[in-house]
């Protein structure tokens, strides 16, 4: 009969049955990193995304300057960012007070309403009107989908309502024809519908808009100047010249100061997430050394064998660490599978839980913040082996065969 030939046990194979043979300790230690690799990913996500949203905001508004009634400027920050919906209004003629200001080369209106509940969406939607004749801001996007006017009645959409370009929306028993979609944008617009003044009078003029909107003539109402400003022209200048000097109740902010308190909370929210990803981090390393101290005092008869049998104090260390290596792989591995599937699959519903614009899923963001938490769960998982494997690695031979502590 021929030889069975036995491959003899690796460093490597023996590291890996020992994680097998004790399926609740490596359960245990798993779910540490489990933990701190998703708190670490969805908390870099969710800030990534809010930054994200801010900037695009600004860029995607076109404007230098926004002026907005006074005590509704959250309103319309609130729509801008998050897509909430609202009903803003004031009168008209201060558009023309407005726009002879020193330093504007373009001023225009535009109007914001908040629709009931539609078929197109299910839940309210923001209704924005602008004036084709001065607009910056809606016209470039008719250019991008190469619709070249809205007709009376007619309308555009955010990529996200569902109704098909052709087809009706109905708004307040009034049906609108949607000629055009815009494409994504990843900012509130995407759930947005769009028209000129012209329609918009249609709804203005329905018994439930004019029970809403409570002036004389609900026509001659707006709810937001955009600005842009002429060259050699500080728009901070111009924004603080309309808000104090001009006898009117509204007020103006740069475009960046337009969100400048969403972007003070998103460095409260940055700075606490980082305090609690550090937080993390200490505690999964603390929970880890304790464990690996109380298996590697459970073993050390095995290890004491081990070396009786010619294995090396530096073999000891390396199985030890090896452990530790494969429990930061296997947390990290499935954490980000797990964590990167969801925001891939689900990130337009987590954004509408989050109350956040959208959700960053581009895999040219996500495939280097994986590497990042990847990287992160291997040194937690080796720093928390590495007081015990130096311990066992210096420990005398003769004492690891008795189990002396």
């Amino acid at each position: 009969m021929s030889e069975i030939k036995r491959k003899p046990l690796s460093i490597l194979e023996i590291a890996k049955r020992n994680l097998s043979h004790k399926k609740i300790r490596t359960v245990i230690m798993t779910a540490f990193v489990f933990i701190l690799a998703s708190s670490i990913f969805i908390s870099t996500i969710l800030v990534d995304s809010m930054t994200a949203g801010i900037n695009k905001t600004v860029d995607r508004i076109g404007a230098d300057v926004i002026v907005v009634p006074q005590e509704s400027e959250d309103s319309i920050r609130s729509s801008l960012f998050l897509g909430n919906s609202c009903t803003v209004y004031t009168d008209s003629s201060y558009f023309d007070v407005i726009k002879d200001v020193e330093g504007i080369e373009i001023a225009s209106p535009q109007l914001y309403l908040a629709s009931l509940e539609a078929e197109c969406c299910g839940i309210a939607t923001q209704i924005i009107a602008f004036d084709p004749e001065t607009d910056f801001i809606v016209k470039p996007w008719l250019d991008d989908i190469k619709y070249p006017k809205l007709g009376y009645g007619e309308v555009i959409s955010g990529c996200e309502i569902t109704t098909e370009v052709g087809d009706y929306i109905k708004f307040f028993d009034k049906e609108f024809k949607l000629v055009g979609k815009l494409e994504q944008t990843n900012t509130s617009y995407d759930y947005c519908v769009f028209m000129d003044f012209e329609t918009a009078k249609i709804i203005l003029n329905t018994d439930t808009m004019q029970m809403i909107v409570d002036y004389a003539d609900p026509n001659s109402v707006i709810s937001s100047v955009m600005i842009r400003i002429k060259d050699g022209y500080d728009p901070a200048s111009v924004a603080r010249y309309i808000t104090y000097k001009l006898k009117i109740p509204m007020k103006a902010y740069t475009a960046n100061g337009m969100f400048a308190v969403l972007t003070e909370n998103l460095a409260q929210i940055t700075s606490f997430s980082n305090i609690l990803n550090i937080l993390l981090f200490i505690t999964a390393v603390l929970a880890l050394v304790c464990i690996f101290t109380i298996t590697i005092n459970e073993r050390r008869h095995e290890f004491g064998v081990l070396i009786s049998l010619g294995a090396k104090s530096s073999q000891i260390i390396e199985m030890v660490i090896l452990e530790a290596v494969f429990i930061g792989l296997l947390g990290g591995v499935i954490s980000l599978a797990l964590m990167g599937t969801i925001v891939f699959i689900f990130h337009t519903s987590l954004a509408e839980l989050l109350k956040v614009p959208y959700i960053v899923s581009d895999v040219a963001v996500i495939l280097p913040l994986i590497a990042k938490c990847l990287i992160i769960s291997l040194i937690t998982a080796v720093l928390a082996s590495l007081y015990s494997a130096i311990r066992i690695g210096r420990a005398e031979p003769y004492s690891l065969i008795k189990g002396d502590e």
